[in-house]
């Protein structure tokens, strides 16, 4: 689905096997692409930068907290 509709202009495939693809972004980590990667739910993984990948890692956390209980 990324493939077919980028998340970004910028968007790049750096790898792509059976296990995944991966793709490179040229953007400034902010709200609405916390949104969009969110949207794509446990399809997506934030490799890097670390601090983005960490404040996506709270939100699920987060998310989880709710079905805990």
């Amino acid at each position: 689905y990324i493939q077919t509709k980028p998340i970004h202009g910028s968007q790049k495939r750096v790898s792509q096997n059976e296990q995944g693809l991966v793709i490179s972004l040229n953007v400034i980590p902010n709200f609405e692409l916390e949104q969009l990667i969110l949207s794509h739910g446990e399809k997506v993984t934030v490799l890097e930068p670390e601090e983005f990948r960490e404040r996506i890692r709270g939100r699920l956390k987060g998310a989880l907290k709710g079905y805990d209980e």
